[in-house]
């Protein structure tokens, strides 16, 4: 049904935690594949994605997600950061914002003090006042919309997205 995109960044150390939330999903038929998508090639991702039957994109940042639906399977894709779990009847959700052909982001939660509570509660408020959510924070969407220079608009999905990220490293 969708193709989920798993963004990687600098810190790898949610990644195993985002695929095996993805793993009953495939089971139930709602997530078809999977593509890591990354700015860098490593070993560490490479052996990762064969493990797991992923498949391996790497592309420059401002490009990243647009080549990651390019290779998408399906018409549907889900675009989630690394680190990032959806949590709640999420599956049902996606089947039905895809049944829909309405574009969706999840409800964000996250972890960690009052700033990053903060950061969460705007952006969860940016979605519900204006139809608008960052590209990686659990987004159902047809994959053109992510090839394309404006994100859909959105609605936002009653399941939880729990931010399982480690802490933030600067560059």
């Amino acid at each position: 049904m969708v193709t989920a995109l798993v963004i990687v960044r600098q810190d790898d150390s949610g990644l195993l935690d985002t695929l095996a939330a993805l793993v009953p999903a495939v089971a139930d038929g709602v997530v078809r594949d999977a593509l890591l998508l990354s700015v860098r090639d490593s070993d560490f991702l490479r052996t990762v994605a064969d493990a797991s039957g992923c498949g391996l994109v790497t592309a420059g940042a401002p490009d990243l997600l647009a080549q990651g639906a390019r290779a998408a399977r399906s018409p549907w894709v889900l675009a989630i950061e690394a680190g990032m779990v959806p949590g709640g009847l999420w599956m049902d959700d996606v089947a039905d914002a895809v049944a829909t052909q309405q574009p969706s982001v999840f409800t964000l939660r996250t972890r960690g003090g009052p700033a990053q509570a903060l950061r969460a509660a705007a952006l969860n408020a940016a979605v519900s006042l204006f139809g608008r959510a960052s590209r990686d924070l659990g987004l159902v969407a047809p994959r053109e919309a992510l090839m394309g220079a404006r994100p859909p608009r959105v609605r936002r999905l009653p399941s939880p997205l729990h931010d399982r990220r480690g802490p933030r490293r600067s560059s």
